[in-house]
């Protein structure tokens, strides 16, 4: 599920990539040439998303167009994502009780003769992340949690109840009372730069995007020092003055559009804080600028969609005129990644000026539950049965998730049962002594298995079926990649789940992988589960990522600047094909229909794209390369009566 903070960046990321074609990888196992194809189809909805684009809360009569739709396309099977249950508590749709939304969503899919299955996530039952920096204005009794960047409002009651339950921390003393007498600036390499005292300013702030100029005293230095085995160039601000009260700093430079910069490192190792005795303060360094067109236009009126039905901020909650104008006024996001799993490299002295800015202390948890409490584990199961109670035919267990993209990750997974469990079985105390992280890592997974199987014995004694979601995070790591969409203290034991039957089917997620550098790999690690699974007698479903809006567009204007193109076409029909004509893989999800349904939350119309329609018409006839872009029909939305955005 992707909300607010995440919905622009994400879909930047998702959009960005269409464009260029790329070489994905062979079919495995393919179809004789001359064979007739009859695979079964899911489609994945995600509503949140719907709900950005039209800016409005969908209706039922939305939903049951919607479902219409679909069924005339020939899907078979809808996978509902399941919003966090303070969702249905508000109620997401315009004209439904709350509490009854998955009901609906069930009936419709019935009504037009495809089953539902609730694609539930459990590690976004706590929050994520929808934070927002303290400049924004709230309802003062609402309820929230204080980050390192600002406030979370929207999480679950379980955690409000919970807190200490969530994915904890290793333990550190932040030392907050202790000031900052030095900050260190690191070079990725020992290189001169032009970095020097004239372009360089200091700002201090006691919250986050409310900065001032520091003033006191300042001795500047630039010498080679030595930083995990290597030389590299350091910058540093001594004899310094700051009250502990000044908890964030932002090292800001101000070099004209002349290039290029030479001061580049890794965001999470390009700043350092100090005491007077040298001694390194722990520190949080931040993962981007909270962008103010996106907070204002985007984020903001998600927001306050969700929390009062209207896109919009209400006048008495606008943002100040001011907020992000100048460097004293921006906010930055910490702790937590935004947009992207990469630790990114940051240009200090970028053209135009460049910054880094740093917190004191460390999140202390991760905004999402650990499996080791068996209080947790039953919450997630009494949401599966709520599921059951609403309607659905199975339930899809899905471990990645937009909630647990922190710095440091592999810093987190100390809760007390799992130091208590630790130090039963190995006599080992994680806290204080060295200690066997992959054994640490399996402990942990020994918990969320437990959950899997207690998930599994609930859904057959319902009589609904269960699928287990399998995605690359969870079985290697990327070069470049953290994995953080997968809580990585935690081991993935896919190979059990699968031989121990604790699923009815497999599903495939980002395999093979559908972004970047990476892009197309994992067709071996799609073989190897499909090869245990078949072998345990589980069927595979895989999703496409088809990936593109352009199927949506619905302004005849924009069709001139954004037209489909050749390349667009080849890029979904080749993802749709590799599942579709692959004898290994026993179903097609296309994901997500966000890619090519428009649903006018004003006048409860969906309206399908035409492109996608003749696309699926010929990857189900197996006469997909045929198409050219120039013959498909973008416009999604041609009625007249339709509301857009």
């Amino acid at each position: 599920m992707k909300i607010a903070n995440f919905v622009v960046a994400a879909l930047v990321v998702l959009n960005a990539g269409v464009a260029i074609a790329s070489s994905w990888p062979q079919v495995i196992d393919p179809y004789p040439q001359e064979a007739t194809i009859d695979k079964p189809m899911a489609v994945t909805v995600d509503i949140t998303d719907d709900m950005w684009r039209s800016r409005a809360r969908p209706s039922a009569a939305n939903i049951e167009n919607l479902m219409k739709e679909l069924a005339a396309l020939g899907f078979k099977q809808v996978n509902w994502l399941i919003c966090p249950e303070r969702y249905l508590e508000k109620s997401v749709f315009e004209d439904v009780t709350p509490h009854d939304g998955v009901r609906l969503v069930a009936d419709a899919a019935h009504r037009n003769g495809m089953t539902f299955y609730a694609l539930f996530k459990p590690f976004e039952t706590g929050s994520i992340n929808a934070e927002v920096p303290p400049a924004v204005k709230v309802p003062a009794d609402m309820p929230h949690i204080t980050t390192l960047s600002g406030r979370l409002y929207d999480y679950a009651p379980f955690v409000a109840k919970h807190s200490q339950m969530r994915i904890e921390r290793r333990p550190v003393d932040e030392r907050l009372d202790t000031p900052v007498a030095t900050i260190k600036l690191v070079k990725l390499d020992a290189k001169p730069t032009r970095v020097d005292r004239q372009h360089l300013e200091l700002l201090i702030g006691k919250e986050n995007g409310q900065f001032e100029p520091y003033t006191g005293p300042m001795t500047f230095a630039c010498a080679v020092e030595e930083r995990q085995g290597k030389d590299v160039r350091v910058i540093t601000l001594s004899g310094l003055k700051i009250d502990p009260a000044y908890r964030y700093f932002v090292v800001h430079t101000t070099f004209d559009k002349e290039g290029p910069g030479d001061f580049t490192n890794s965001a999470s190792r390009i700043i350092e804080l100090y005491d007077k005795t040298l001694t390194i303060l722990p520190s949080s360094s931040d993962r981007d600028a909270i962008d103010t067109a996106t907070l204002r236009d985007t984020t903001l009126r998600y927001f306050w969609l969700v929390h009062t039905g209207r896109w919009g901020i209400p006048a008495e909650y606008a943002l100040d005129s001011t907020y992000g104008s100048t460097p004293q006024t921006t906010a930055y996001w910490f702790g937590v990644t935004q947009g992207s799993n990469n630790d990114p490299d940051r240009t200090l002295d970028a053209p135009g000026g460049g910054s880094i800015a740093v917190v004191r202390g460390v999140a202390r948890y991760m905004n999402v539950l650990h499996p080791s409490y068996p209080e947790v584990r039953a919450y997630w199961l009494e949401q599966i049965e709520n599921l059951i109670d609403d309607g659905a035919d199975g339930i899809t267990l899905r471990v990645d998730n937009h909630a647990t993209w922190y710095t440091e990750p592999d810093e987190f997974g100390f809760n007390p049962p799992v130091v208590e469990a630790f130090k039963q079985k190995y006599g080992v105390n994680i806290l204080t002594q060295p200690f066997d992280r992959e054994k640490w890592r399996e402990l942990q997974g020994d918990a969320y298995t437990q959950f899997v199987r207690e998930a599994r014995e609930l859904t057959a004694k319902r009589g609904v079926k269960f699928q287990l979601s399998i995605n690359q995070l969870m079985v290697r790591k990327f070069p470049y990649w953290n994995m953080n969409n997968v809580p990585v203290s935690i081991q993935w034991q896919w190979n059990r789940w699968i031989e121990e039957k604790l699923c009815d089917s497999v599903e495939l997620k980002l395999t093979p992988w559908p972004w970047g550098s990476y892009e197309g790999k994992g067709a071996d690690i799609a073989k190897e589960v499909c090869d245990l699974a078949h072998a345990n007698g589980l069927k595979v479903w895989a999703n496409a990522r088809i990936q593109t809006w352009w199927l949506t567009i619905w302004n005849p204007e924009e069709l001139k600047t954004n037209p489909l193109t050749q390349a667009d076409v080849d890029k979904i029909t080749e993802r749709l094909r590799w599942v579709w004509q692959s004898q290994a893989i026993d179903g097609l999800i296309v994901y997500e229909n966000f890619d090519f349904t428009y649903l006018d939350g004003k006048t409860g119309k969906t309206y399908v794209s035409p492109a996608f329609k003749s696309i699926l018409q010929h990857i189900r006839q197996n006469s997909s390369q045929q198409l050219r872009a120039e013959t498909l029909n973008t416009l999604c939305v041609d009625d007249s009566s339709a509301t857009r955005p």
